[in-house]
């Protein structure tokens, strides 16, 4: 069929289906059109209406969709690989098990969707805005996010070890429980994301910001956080043995329970952290600043503070075994607290019969 015959049957309400491949559709009004398993690879729907479209199982690699708008559609499990989406939009659209391999977003906007499943395998998202939208076990294989903005993107259990990221705005996104070792995020900025359950080993934050983001029991074993800005960060009970943490900026942040084994924590800002449970064996603190930080129940066996600012610091229960003070400004240091001990130890009263 070619472009005349196609609009013709479009216009006889017939449904439309079988060969239509390289069909040149562009600048048309294809509304309440139907197409049902249409071969429609290589066709060329550059600015396009198709709202009001319906599309079962059709096969569009290699598509042209040059500025059309996709809004409130179902394209679940069809093959978009390789198309070219130059300022498309997607809004609200159902694309669970969708393939988009291979395929060009250029200044596209895809937001509210559902791409759970989806393979976005060397897809390239350029100056793309991606929002509220959902990619829980996507195939990310080579995906390029390089200068596009991720705002509450929801990805988890995906494998970002060959993702481009560099040059991502990231903001509220949730990459829980995703592999991301031994990526390069140096002087990246990530804002309220999570990173939860993810195995960021090897990774290179240096000089990131990571303000308020969330590592709750994440791998961050030998990670590089040099001079990394994360106040107010959230690393309950993540795994940070042998980070590099020098000179990192992590006031208010809470590292209770977390395993800093053998970490790097030299010159950094601590002040007002919670290192509650936290075992820090063999740990160096050396001219941190620890100001009205709470290492209650902390354990520094061997670790250093030479130098470290202690001040109002509570180190009740502390477990200090060989630990270095030499120089370290214990002023108004919040020790042992025999009121909670007692406390702590309570146990009710058993009466038997």
């Amino acid at each position: 069929m070619n472009r005349e015959q196609v609009l013709r049957a479009i216009a006889d309400n017939q449904t439309l289906e079988g060969d239509l491949r390289g069909i040149d559709l562009s600048h048309t009004d294809l509304a309440g059109a139907r197409f049902w398993n249409a071969d429609l690879s290589g066709a060329d729907f550059t600015q396009a209406d198709i709202g009001r479209t319906g599309f079962e199982n059709c096969d569009f690699t290699g598509a042209t969709f040059k500025g059309v708008r996709f809004e409130k559609m179902d394209l679940e499990g069809m093959c978009f690989a390789r198309c070219d989406f130059d300022g498309a939009v997607f809004f609200r659209c159902f694309m669970s098990g969708i393939d988009l391999s291979g395929a060009r977003f250029v200044n596209a906007d895809i937001g509210r969707c559902m791409l759970d499943k989806a393979v976005l395998d060397k897809v390239a998202f350029a100056n793309t805005k991606i929002w509220k939208t959902f990619l829980e076990k996507a195939s990310l294989d080579e995906a390029d996010f390089s200068s596009s903005a991720l705002d509450r993107v929801y990805f988890e259990d995906a494998d970002f070890s060959r993702i481009k990221l560099r040059g991502a705005s990231m903001l509220k996104v949730s990459v829980r429980g995703c592999k991301l070792v031994k990526q390069d995020y140096s002087s990246m900025r990530f804002s309220l994301v999570r990173f939860d359950r993810c195995d960021l080993g090897g990774t290179n934050f240096e000089n990131a910001d990571l303000s308020m983001c969330s590592f709750a029991d994440a791998n961050l074993e030998e990670a590089l956080l040099q001079q990394v800005r994360a106040p107010h960060a959230k690393f309950l009970r993540a795994k940070a043995t042998k980070a590099d943490l020098r000179e990192a900026f992590l006031e208010q942040s809470v590292l209770s329970q977390a395993d800093l084994t053998a970490a790097d924590c030299t010159k950094a800002n601590l002040r007002i952290s919670v290192l509650e449970k936290a075992i820090c064996q063999h740990t160096l603190f050396e001219h941190a600043d620890l100001r009205f930080a709470n290492l209650i129940h902390a354990d520094v066996s061997d670790a250093s503070f030479k130098g470290a600012s202690m001040y109002m610091a509570q180190v009740h229960g502390l477990k200090d075994h060989n630990t270095a003070w030499h120089g370290a400004n214990d002023v108004m240091l919040q020790g042992h607290d025999k009121d909670r001990e007692e406390a702590e130890n309570w146990q009710p009263l058993i009466y038997s019969e």
